[in-house]
């Protein structure tokens, strides 16, 4: 009897080895499995990375250009302005439609721009007309 109760227990003892070790081994593939599917979406994640740094870089250059752009359009800018007042300084009927212009969007009167700029009433009449449009 009691070599019939050690052959139940290393039975039994066999029994939860067997069952342990297919435990192990579905834990195993279960982590590998993981494995495989993490290292397939950091590879995504990698690939994404690198085309939003490539995004990336094109929109520092097409900033960068538009940069460059915009300061040749400010000194463009500047030089039609002192232009522009160099013609005011030189033409004294310019400066008065400019200013008469200016007056006309302040809202002055036909009488208020040959008063102050010395035009007629009729080139102030028609200079309110133009701005109303």
């Amino acid at each position: 009897m009691q070599g019939d109760g050690v052959l139940i227990l290393a039975g039994l003892v066999a029994g939860l080895l067997l069952a342990a070790v297919v435990a192990l081994f579905w834990l195993l593939r279960g982590s590998i499995d993981t494995g495989r599917r993490l290292q397939q979406r950091f590879d995504e994640l990698q690939s994404q990375q690198r085309l939003l740094a490539s995004e990336l870089a094109g929109f520092q250059q097409t900033n960068i250009q538009m940069g460059e752009q915009l300061t040749v359009l400010n000194q463009q800018i500047k030089r039609l302005q002192e232009r522009q007042q160099q013609v005011e300084q030189q033409d004294p009927v310019s400066v008065s439609y400019s200013q008469a212009s200016r007056l006309v969007g302040l809202g002055a009167s036909a009488d208020d721009l040959t008063q102050a700029c010395g035009i007629t009433k009729a080139e102030a009449d028609l200079l309110i007309k133009m701005h109303a449009r």
